[in-house]
């Protein structure tokens, strides 16, 4: 499937999934318009979705990543679900599809191996799909090819042999600021998640920690939290009163 968008243009087919009210969106059709001369392209409406059965050739391009049609596609052994940003953005830049598992909303964590750290199963779980929507591979456990892992709050195993590695520590926010970042940008931009832009979202020193100061003057405490927000703690606990 690797070189299939870039220089199978007479053996791969296209097809565009019509919403259910037949009113595609606008990015869909930038993408149908973008893709009509190189390759086989076709509409389909939800009930034509429903009969195929997808090979190897087949790429369906969905938006939005919801409904019958795609919920039936994505459940296809053999089935190739991608976004129309995915698609703009692999021709805009002459690439293959990356070579992961779909359904591909975007290609902003291609060629990243994203890990997570100190999340509930259900937090865990969504980071996942995202993760892996923007064509990232997500993996359980922290190993050699890991290059992100996600924090919810500092001094994990996986936290201090990523931070002795030298692999980037990244906030939760840091996958949702790349999401929404290429969900509102223009379709001739491509974003990717190392853009220099996702710097703030690097994982404090501090980050998660609950913090209580005790047995401290005011200005003491003013400092102190000071300079605890600075790196990275954003929920505390002051005790205030006569043993404070």
């Amino acid at each position: 499937m690797e070189s299939s968008i870039c220089s199978q243009e007479e053996t791969v087919n296209l097809y565009f999934v019509q919403r259910a009210d037949d009113s595609p969106s606008s990015i869909l059709l930038c993408a149908s318009q973008a893709c009509e001369e190189k390759f086989r392209t076709r509409w389909l409406s939800v009930e034509d979705c429903m009969q195929v059965t997808p090979t190897k050739e087949d790429i369906f391009i969905c938006d939005p990543f919801e409904g019958q049609a795609f919920e039936y596609l994505v459940s296809c052994p053999k089935s190739i679900v991608v976004g129309p940003r995915c698609i703009l953005s692999c021709l805009q830049r002459m690439e293959p599809i990356p070579l992961v598992p779909s359904p591909l909303h975007n290609t902003a964590m291609s060629r990243l191996v994203v890990t997570t750290t100190g999340f509930p199963k259900a937090e865990k779980e969504g980071l996942q799909r995202r993760v892996q929507h923007m064509s990232g591979i997500y993996s359980n456990n922290y190993h050699q090819d890991v290059t992100h892992l996600v924090v919810k709050m500092v001094g994990s195993e996986k936290y201090k042999v990523a931070v002795e590695q030298g692999v980037p520590t990244m906030t939760e926010q840091w996958v949702t600021a790349v999401w929404e970042a290429v969900v509102a940008g223009d379709t001739s931009e491509h974003v990717s998640a190392t853009d220099e832009c996702f710097q703030p979202y690097l994982c404090q020193p501090m980050h998660g920690l609950v913090v209580c100061v005790s047995q401290a003057d005011q200005p003491t405490k003013m400092k102190l939290k000071r300079l605890i927000e600075e790196n990275g703690e954003w929920r505390r606990r002051v005790v205030r009163g006569g043993r404070g």
